[in-house]
């Protein structure tokens, strides 16, 4: 797409000989622009583990009181402190 934007294409002239939307193509430019290069970046990783480190001690604590506590029960009683994971 950038070669195609490089060689006159306009945006809109891109977006659609390829099958995106303008939006899509802006975003593109730019990141060539950027970073010298349109290669996606990294997919995936963790993003939410955070949420439940930041609550490590309780839940620690938690299982140590009772080591054979289900994961069920385990949601229940951070439910219980207003605590929600998945």
């Amino acid at each position: 797409m950038l070669a195609a934007l490089a060689g006159g294409l306009s945006g809109p002239q891109a977006a659609k000989r390829f099958a995106v939307s303008p939006a899509s193509v802006s975003r593109w430019r730019k990141r060539g622009w950027e970073e010298g290069s349109a290669r996606p970046g990294p997919l995936g990783g963790d993003r939410r583990s955070a949420r439940v480190e930041a609550h490590a001690p309780l839940i620690l604590a938690l299982t140590i009181e009772t080591p054979d506590m289900t994961l069920e029960e385990l949601r229940a009683a951070l439910r219980e402190r207003g605590l929600a994971f998945g």
